[in-house]
């Protein structure tokens, strides 16, 4: 240790002076890093939060997209199967007969599937076969408990693979159709009238 009184003292104390300097600068820096390396990970936290919430927007996007493109066709298809049971409601309003193997209006009458065809094409441009199994052939089968207004609903009394019958769903467990000449066109419930004479669902 150097006393003060040494003529080296004063070059002691600088050099000294110079050693806590370069230990605060030092110790400076080295926080100085740290929280430059914080910065950078705290950057880095942003950027990865920053693009899963651009993807979450994106994926909320095309659902939106989506569901909208959905509800647009249910809408329309519930347009058009509204104005098909409108014509049908109208041709029994009318008191148009039931009698097998008819077509309206040039026979002034109906059987089911001329019923269907008919009130198809005048309800909504679309062609339908004449009989009952060609229809049951068309558009996407779907669940009983699925049914939604304007399904067809088709018929094997005789379980033997063979469609008999068709009427459409109104809504509310009701379906309309042409029966006989006794009933002619009327409403019937369709969790009762022969419920186990039901083949199929299909949505056109």
């Amino acid at each position: 240790m150097i006393k003060p009184d040494s003529p080296f003292y004063p070059l002691f104390n600088y050099v000294h002076t110079l050693e806590e300097d370069v230990e605060a600068k030092t110790s400076a820096a080295q926080i100085l890093q740290s929280s430059l390396e914080l910065s950078t990970q705290q950057l880095e936290d942003v950027r990865t939060a920053l693009s899963a919430s651009q993807a979450l927007v994106a994926a909320l996007d095309e659902s939106a997209s989506s569901l909208r493109a959905e509800m647009e066709e249910k809408i329309a298809r519930h347009s058009r199967a509204s104005r098909v049971i409108g014509v049908i409601l109208m041709m029994d309003y009318m008191n148009v007969p039931y009698k097998f193997d008819k077509e309206y209006p040039e026979d002034k009458a109906v059987d089911c599937s001329s019923l269907m065809q008919f009130a198809w094409q005048v309800g909504a441009g679309v062609s339908l076969p004449r009989n009952s199994r060609k229809q049951s052939e068309l558009g996407a089968e779907v669940p009983f408990d699925q049914m939604q207004v304007g399904d067809m609903i088709f018929y094997d009394f005789d379980h033997d693979g063979v469609i008999t019958h068709v009427g459409i769903y109104m809504g509310n467990g009701q379906m309309i159709h042409a029966n006989s000449v006794a009933t002619g066109i009327n409403i019937v419930d369709v969790n009762t009238w022969n419920r186990g004479g039901v083949a199929k669902i299909r949505r056109i």
